[in-house]
């Protein structure tokens, strides 16, 4: 009788230190792997960063026109996961932040009648960042989502768009990832958006 009570123990005392090692799901690992990058995301933001953006543009002598952006944070991020049906990217990540955004296109050399576009050379856009012309213009309650993308027990950057849809070029630019607008090659330009890049690195 004795042995099967010390069995019986033996058994329940197996159940209970097996559930204590029990593995993580998937779910709870790519939830704990996405939180790090959230921080990241949230530190960053919560220093108003800048970037030097670069776009065509036929009104300048150079074709191409530099300038400034701003992001301000409002409220504080969210953020989420979704499960997929795909095998290779079982999780969908999401960073959602609502800004303002600031920019000083209006302030720059590149002028017609119907008002400025930027600077023509990179250089003078980056110097204007320090003067804050009475020029720069703010676009109000910005939402922007970046996504990402669950792949070989990683998260990876896949997207940042608006609520619309629509893939935010500049900021794909600045993050060092293709985008519709030519890419900035210029060194200072790198290094002016190095800490935007250095996010989904």
């Amino acid at each position: 009788m004795k042995w099967k009570v010390l069995i019986l123990l033996f058994a329940v005392l197996l159940i209970f230190v097996n559930s204590g090692f029990a593995q993580p799901s998937q779910e709870e690992r790519a939830l704990k792997a996405f939180k790090p990058i959230v921080n990241r995301f949230t530190q960053f933001l919560k220093t108003n960063p800048e970037l030097v953006g670069k776009h065509v543009e036929a009104a300048s002598p150079t074709g191409v026109s530099y300038a400034i952006r701003q992001y301000i944070m409002e409220d504080n991020i969210s953020y989420n996961i979704e499960k997929t049906n795909s095998i290779v990217s079982p999780f969908i990540g999401y960073i959602e932040a609502t800004v303002t955004r600031m920019d000083n296109d209006s302030c720059g050399n590149i002028c017609t009648k119907n008002g400025c576009f930027g600077w023509d050379n990179i250089t003078d856009a980056i110097n204007s960042a320090e003067k804050k012309c009475e020029r720069w213009s703010a676009v109000n309650s910005l939402v922007i989502k970046f996504i990402f993308a669950y792949q070989d027990n990683g998260w990876i950057f896949k997207d940042v768009k608006l609520e619309s849809g629509h893939s935010v070029t500049i900021l794909l630019q600045a993050l060092s990832k293709p985008s519709d607008n030519p890419p900035i090659t210029e060194p200072e330009g790198i290094s002016y958006n190095r800490k935007w890049a250095n996010l989904v690195k």
